[in-house]
């Protein structure tokens, strides 16, 4: 019985065949002497890290062109055994960067059998900023306490420490002011409670800036208010006796704050309003209504109408 070979294979034999051949090829050209070929070369950089910061990310390499056979550029080119070169930095701070000619030494020593032709990489960049220390005041941003309906702050707010030290680049901290201002967390919600929380403490700028303390505490009252108006008589100053000038209108408006425990306590005459003629305005023959007295409980007193003319009695 005559046995013929399947197209399956027949694939099989052709596929070996190149494989082998392919080997062969790829065998025989490592064997030879005259490659040329360009290589990343790793660079590691030597310095003090505990007093600085690294600004911009070190060159991780350097780009060369080398030469020599072909078995001893796949070794280097695939970085078999290949210890990177050590860039030594005595003064890291000072030195913004580095030729590439000058580490041409370094890398013919270290590449071996491998022939250096010419550094392709010009410049290597160092952006390197000692290490400095900063003292700052803490301060609330009171635009983070939203406050519910009517709700007011009822004592100062206190912090548990007023003082932090910002550590990070000398150049970043120069630019940084006096001052670290505090942003509740959930700022967007409204507060209704006395307010006593814990607030980490960070500067979003930068990630090379840490901040001691991590966190702090922040403490304040609220209470809600009403708002209340009350129709106060104003009492004239310096007019003449005799009644020949009058205030237009004699009366004002006198609108407050006022938190609800205190409301029972609030009387008409806590408030007193002057005007006083030696203040007129003579252009518009006007006077500015002023508070002279008001309860201590009363909060953000405002008085409407703001002026008030004054007139000739007929």
């Amino acid at each position: 019985m005559q046995f013929f070979p399947s197209n399956k294979d027949k694939l099989k034999v052709v596929t070996l065949c190149l494989l082998a051949a392919t080997t062969f090829w790829f065998f025989s050209a490592l064997n030879k002497t005259d490659y040329t070929t360009r290589i990343e070369y790793p660079l590691t950089f030597n310095y003090d890290q505990d007093s600085t910061y690294v600004l911009s990310s070190l060159p991780e390499n350097i780009l060369i062109e080398v030469s020599g056979g072909g078995w001893n550029l796949l070794r280097k080119t695939l970085l078999f055994d290949t210890p990177p070169i050590e860039v030594p930095l005595e003064d890291p701070v000072s030195t913004k960067y580095i030729t590439g000619q000058s580490l041409s030494q370094q890398l013919a020593e270290q590449l071996g059998d491998v022939r250096l032709d010419y550094v392709v990489t010009d410049t290597l960049f160092i952006n390197i900023d000692e290490a400095a220390e900063k003292e700052v005041m803490l301060t609330l941003d009171s635009s983070s306490i939203h406050l519910g309906d009517s709700y007011q702050l009822v004592s100062p707010v206190v912090l548990s420490t007023r003082r932090a030290i910002l550590k990070g680049p000398s150049t970043i901290l120069q630019d940084i002011g006096d001052t670290l201002y505090i942003s509740l967390p959930n700022s967007e919600s409204e507060v209704r409670a006395d307010y006593k929380q814990i607030v980490s403490l960070e500067y979003s700028t930068s990630d090379l800036v840490r901040v001691t303390p991590e966190e702090i505490e922040v403490e304040f009252r609220v209470a809600p208010f009403d708002l209340l108006t009350r129709s106060v008589a104003v009492t004239t100053i310096d007019f003449p006796a005799d009644s020949s000038l009058r205030l237009s209108p004699n009366r004002v408006d006198v609108t407050f704050w006022i938190q609800n425990e205190y409301l029972d306590l609030i009387k008409e005459f806590d408030f007193e309003v002057v005007a006083n003629l030696r203040t007129l305005n003579t252009k518009d023959s006007t006077l500015t209504p002023v508070l002279r007295t008001y309860p201590e409980f009363a909060k953000n007193i405002a008085i409407s109408p703001s002026k008030l003319r004054v007139e000739h009695v007929q």
